[in-house]
């Protein structure tokens, strides 16, 4: 069976029908903090603890994020919009006038995220035109009362009940 090669822009709107959750990858390299946001954040095991993470191979974040030691993973609440709508800007100005709190080992998250995570990578796999990294989850924290922010259609926004 041959395959057909797929419109990537129409296949990048097939998958934007699916809502996922936003999370900022970011850690601290030499005094200046470096991060990302990604819908591409899932859960992978319990025992031990993984999650994973996929990051696009043409990334400019990508090479600084994989050479630090931890990571934070802030999962995005919806009073996080104006947060993640300057996490959006280009590299050099992506962190100016943003809060967050950095960790021992690097780690950075967002004081108001609903949830963050400190991992340390575990491993990577090449997957097409992407990076999947595995990382171990050493610690993590839940902000019970915080809603959600999602991205669905190519936008961000509050989950709506």
């Amino acid at each position: 069976m041959t395959e057909t090669r797929l419109d990537p822009q129409e296949l990048r709107e097939t998958f934007s029908a699916y809502p996922t959750g936003i999370a900022l990858t970011a850690g601290h390299l030499n005094g200046s903090p470096a991060g990302m946001l990604t819908n591409s954040f899932s859960t992978v095991s319990l025992d031990p603890p993984i999650i994973s993470i996929s990051f696009a191979k043409t990334s400019t974040t990508w090479p600084t994020l994989q050479k630090l030691p931890q990571l934070g993973v802030s999962v995005l609440a919806a009073d996080d919009l104006d947060s993640a709508n300057r996490l959006r800007r280009a590299t050099q100005d992506r962190f100016e006038d943003v809060t967050y709190t950095a960790h021992d080992g690097g780690a950075l998250t967002l004081p108001g995220a609903a949830a963050h995570l400190i991992v340390k990578p575990y491993q990577t796999i090449e997957a097409g035109d992407h990076i999947i990294a595995l990382y171990r989850v050493l610690d993590h924290h839940r902000a019970s009362d915080a809603q959600p922010l999602v991205f669905h259609n190519s936008a961000m926004r509050p989950l709506a009940a």
